[in-house]
């Protein structure tokens, strides 16, 4: 019989203790930047736009480089430690004058805060992988399926798996998985043509000492696309719920981890606590609930992140009780699919 202990998690994910102490003193721990880059992917359920990569920077509604330091300045201010980049694009395509995303990680890690780089990986040659584990950083890649036809389909272009693959390799051969805690994490997002194939990437990756990020996928916002959404991508509650048990299994039985499949949604085994712990910045400088929560609540060009935490919406934000069954879901989703941040998740699964 394994001794079971928690799975390897990540810096981004706060405890209830951490959560209590950060409302308590109105400070956050973590930040998730949405940079205004392009994408070299055209992953199918993504809806994010190239146009409108193209209108930012060309309006000057984009953040600048020193306009992305002062925020961070400021985030450091209130007591953030972690910094998660996180798009629009491909960051490793970050690119501003003389100054891009090596410069920017160097900068945060000079301030004594960590980095967590979501990145499709199939900009990282050997030579990448180096340079990046030098720094004070862990990597979440990109993988959907084991399969080469069906990765291709999902990430739209003819050659994602093999580069896929081989930038996971170049990260796995620079140090990462090696490191103690790992460095390396794997981001899927559960629907319906990789449900089936989730098990056995779950196994692979524990195998290779990197950490499953696998994920409820987040509706768009706009009905149209919702209503696409859900006709080809949507995986009913149900079946989410059954997937995360199967998950559950193969980690008490095979590799000796045990979890909360209710507090951990909705990313199987980690959970996210962004919505109590930090913020998401858009490239136009809007704070969010968290990246992906397309609602506005202040702009960091208008207010200061400090007076903006301060306002009585982000108050009760975090203070209030959303949910005893999944502690407050996915606020993201919520939101899109209901226009209230304040509902119950509706993906979420019924005990």
């Amino acid at each position: 019989m394994l001794r079971l202990n928690p799975p390897p998690t990540l810096r981004r994910v706060a405890t209830a203790e951490e959560i209590e102490k950060l409302v308590k003193e109105n400070k956050i721990s973590s930040i998730s930047l949405r940079l205004p880059t392009p994408c070299n992917l055209n992953c199918v359920y993504c809806y994010g736009s190239k146009d409108e990569y193209r209108r930012l920077r060309a309006t000057g509604e984009a953040l600048t480089y020193n306009e992305i330091i002062e925020t961070l300045n400021q985030a450091f201010n209130l007591g953030v430690n972690n910094i998660s980049i996180v798009g629009d694009g491909e960051p490793l395509l970050y690119k501003v004058g003389q100054e891009d995303l090596h410069s920017l990680i160097d900068y945060i890690n000079d301030k004594g805060a960590s980095v967590i780089l979501f990145t499709n990986a199939t900009l990282i040659t050997e030579e990448l992988a180096k340079k990046l584990f030098k720094k004070d950083i862990v990597i979440v890649a990109k993988q959907n399926s084991p399969y080469p036809l069906k990765q291709n389909l999902l990430c739209g272009k003819s050659w994602a798996y093999s580069r896929l693959e081989e930038g996971i390799r170049n990260l796995i051969g620079a140090g990462f998985t090696r490191a103690k805690p790992s460095r390396l994490a794997i981001h899927t997002v559960i629907c319906q043509q990789n449900y089936e194939d989730i098990p056995q990437l779950w196994r692979d990756w524990r195998r290779k000492n990197i950490i499953p990020y696998v994920q409820v996928c987040v509706p768009p916002l706009h009905k149209e696309e919702q209503k696409e959404f859900l006709e080809k991508y949507y995986v009913e509650p149900r079946k989410v719920r059954d997937l995360f048990h199967r998950l559950l299994k193969i980690d008490e039985e095979e590799f000796g981890y045990t979890w909360d499949p209710n507090k951990t949604y909705p990313i199987a085994a980690l959970g996210c606590s962004v919505v109590l712990s930090g913020v998401g910045i858009t490239p136009n400088g809007n704070v969010q609930m968290c990246a992906y929560t397309e609602h506005s609540l202040g702009n960091i060009r208008e207010k200061s992140l400090s007076d903006i935490l301060k306002s009585k919406r982000i108050k009760r934000i975090r203070r209030f009780k959303y949910s005893d069954g999944c502690f407050y879901g996915c606020r993201a989703l919520t939101f899109n699919l209901t226009g209230n941040r304040f509902a119950n998740d509706p993906f979420f699964w019924e005990k």
